[in-house]
């Protein structure tokens, strides 16, 4: 006797794609790559913590009373940040990393503070000096921020004032990894990931922008597929494009 055929919802469901994420994941986005047959686990690599100490609370208070150029490179930081801020609308000029970090920064300042934007910090570091030719600014980050940023200001005689507000925890785990693919939103899930796990050849990369890049091009040779905004609908947006091409 013939086999029955297999319906269609058998034969998506046979060639599901299989992908494991090391950042958390809003739902939607998840469910975005669901209606497109993309099965995404969500398993974080790395916690952020502010840093709620007394020293690092006087001098964000601090900066709210300067007359400043402010850097964001996360959304983390502009958390914290805002966190502190209350009644304050100081007098800042404002450069972020990212979209959805200057959405965040629009909608906690307002967007007449918003100076401008670039997909990395180095594009960013190059923007501030192209249009402001600043003497110092404030930079909001957090302890394992990359050096891209403060290298290119300081070597052009900027004073980078940088506060620290807060902490990278990685939060390693062994996985059973029989991934279709891998998706990394910064160098330090990279390094967490790597600690108790490796990529087969048979696995795809995606990688939300040139620094998480470079650290996983250390980590051996593999298909790596760098997204050209950083954040994490971009990333979703691009992984659906590959897998439907």
């Amino acid at each position: 006797m013939a086999a029955a055929p297999l319906r269609k919802h058998q034969v998506m469901e046979k060639n599901k794609i299989r992908l494991l994420s090391t950042a958390r994941l809003p739902r939607a986005l998840v469910d975005d790559a669901a209606a497109e047959n993309i099965d995404i686990t969500v398993l974080p690599f790395i916690e952020t913590e502010a840093i709620g100490s007394t020293e690092i609370q006087q001098e964000i208070d601090n900066a709210f009373l300067l007359s400043s150029i402010v850097v964001f490179t996360s959304q983390n930081a502009v958390k914290v940040v805002a966190d502190t801020k209350e009644e304050q609308q100081p007098d800042w000029l404002i450069y972020c990393v990212g979209e959805k970090t200057t959405e965040l920064a629009t909608s906690v300042f307002g967007e007449n503070m918003i100076a401008g934007t670039a997909n990395n910090a180095a594009s960013l570091a190059e923007l501030i000096l192209e249009e402001q030719e600043p003497d110092e600014i404030i930079f909001f980050s957090g302890t394992s921020r990359m050096d891209d940023l403060p290298e290119i200001l300081e070597k052009n005689g900027v004073l980078v004032n940088e506060i620290n507000v807060y902490h990278t925890v990685t939060v390693p785990h062994r996985v059973q990894n029989d991934f279709d693919g891998l998706l990394f939103f910064s160098p330090s899930a990279v390094d967490s990931f790597f600690r108790h796990n490796k990529i087969n050849s048979a696995q795809t990369i995606f990688s939300t922008g040139p620094t998480t890049t470079a650290s996983l091009e250390k980590k051996g040779e593999f298909e790596i597929i760098t997204c050209r905004k950083t954040g994490k609908a971009e990333m979703i947006g691009e992984v659906m494009k590959f897998y439907n091409r």
